[in-house]
């Protein structure tokens, strides 16, 4: 009787603030989407850049006889040159691995790319593998720590340029992370205001009956009894129309009963407490 007592008081309390309890929930659902949408897109971007953290290799292009650079004065690159370039990248730490591509290779590279289109093949007929550089591909131990490496290697002789794809793919990093960022604070902005609105809910709820709540504590209902329905209150969803309209112990006392409406008390149930007055005793009271 006493859980159904507690579950009539929160019936009750739900139908007074019905705008409440649903504005509370679709702001906790409003929040919780957006801090799992922010921590989707979190977990996104570091798959991301996980993904093309290996595959963000820098790329050493060395001189070739048509090149303008500052370093290739001597035309294409030597053999010297090559190994000094190859021994700046062993001894340096930052430095994972890396692979030597021929000019050969290099044209046979730039043929599947640009073959595929009139224009490109084109272009291919009037240049041969002698026109494309030695390239060597760099990969880091850290993909975001590529200064190092590029401040030793690109001025050495015979370096022609030296290009990394972080430059293209740094934009889509940031505006990701931003984007992460973004989502994740306005997702604590909205549960702190839920949280806010559950804390008001329940005051409001406390001060609309603390005379109940008075008169509860008179009777000697435990705490528990108290607390339980404005908790319920605050994390139940808003109840159905076909919902029962009497609820709590505020229900009205015939005129014919000699009972008092008060709390449920010693596992009575709620509503009036008492006795009923049989027919006699109402005639005999009624006459003179």
């Amino acid at each position: 009787m006493a859980f159904r007592s507690i579950l009539s008081e929160v019936g009750t309390g739900i139908r007074r603030n019905l705008s409440m309890t649903v504005s509370l929930v679709v702001t906790m659902t409003v929040s919780l989407l957006l801090a799992s949408l922010g921590l989707l897109m979190q977990t996104q971007a570091d798959r991301t850049e996980a993904y093309f953290g290996d595959r963000l290799q820098l790329q050493v292009n060395m001189c070739t006889q048509n090149s303008k650079a500052g370093t290739c004065v001597g035309g294409r690159a030597t053999n010297q040159q090559q190994g000094a370039v190859e021994e700046a990248l062993d001894t340096n730490p930052e430095v994972k691995s890396y692979t030597m591509r021929t000019p050969a290779e290099n044209y046979e590279q730039a043929k599947q790319l640009l073959g595929q289109t009139a224009t490109g093949r084109k272009q291919l007929e009037t240049v041969g593998p002698e026109a494309f550089q030695v390239s060597y591909f760099v990969t880091l131990q850290d993909p975001k720590q590529f200064d190092g490496v590029v401040s030793q290697v690109a001025g050495l002789d015979g370096v022609n340029n030296v290009n990394s794809l972080r430059d293209l793919l740094g934009p889509l990093f940031s505006a990701l992370s931003i984007l992460r960022w973004a989502s994740l604070g306005t997702a604590l902005l909205l549960i702190v205001a839920a949280i806010l609105q559950v804390s008001n809910t329940i005051r409001m709820t406390a001060f609309a009956r603390r005379r109940e709540i008075g008169i509860m504590r008179l009777v000697g209902a435990s705490t528990w009894h108290i607390q339980l329905p404005f908790i319920f209150e605050s994390s139940s969803p808003p109840p159905s129309r076909r919902h029962s309209r009497a609820g709590g112990w505020q229900r009205s006392c015939t005129s014919r009963s000699t009972a008092t409406c008060g709390p449920p008390s010693g596992g009575s149930p709620p509503g009036c407490v008492g006795r009923r007055r049989s027919p006699s005793a109402r005639r005999s009271a009624s006459s003179p």
